[in-house]
């Protein structure tokens, strides 16, 4: 498998044409979290997890518009929020997604368990099968006798109080 190794310290800018992969294109709008400013998607399919991953950026503060049937525009100039409600958590793994974009952003990140489709064992493609959980079992937290909701911190620190999320809602 092809891959991107991108170190700091320079500025991107640019465009990369991609195919219009269902199971990729919700992907590329969190990632376009790491930008600043505004991102023109192309060939974008209307699938639940585009819809689910286009109302967690509009919580989190960011403005998202369609021009056409297949095109989205991402601006995340005003994204302010690092912590996603669980009720997103429930219909979609795409929450998780959001660790890395928001903790470059905030240095936090505090997002519910996914949910999403049930469809049973998925394959580890040759990972242990208890790395997942145990870094999950590691970062979760206990808020308000709801469900756990998982907390990434750079500073490393695990305390709910020290995680105000700015979010608006």
């Amino acid at each position: 498998m092809e891959k991107f190794i991108i170190q700091g310290g320079k500025e991107l800018h640019g465009s990369v044409r991609l195919g219009g992969a269902k199971n990729v294109s919700f992907k590329v709008m969190i990632a376009a979290l790491l930008a600043k400013g505004q991102s023109r998607l192309l060939n974008v399919p209307q699938i639940n997890d585009v819809q689910i991953t286009r109302n967690i950026i509009t919580y989190l503060g960011g403005k998202v518009h369609s021009s056409g049937e297949r095109t989205l525009y991402i601006d995340t100039t005003s994204i302010a929020g690092f912590e996603i409600p669980e009720t997103f958590g429930r219909d979609s793994r795409a929450s998780t997604m959001f660790v890395g974009p928001l903790l470059a952003r905030f240095k936090r990140a505090v997002f519910p368990l996914p949910g999403g489709d049930k469809i049973g064992r998925r394959p580890d493609h040759g990972r242990d099968p208890g790395e997942g959980k145990d870094v999950a079992e590691k970062c979760c937290l206990r808020t308000g006798g709801g469900r756990p909701h998982c907390l990434f911190a750079e500073d490393g620190s695990q305390n709910p109080s020290q995680t105000q999320s700015r979010n608006r809602n």
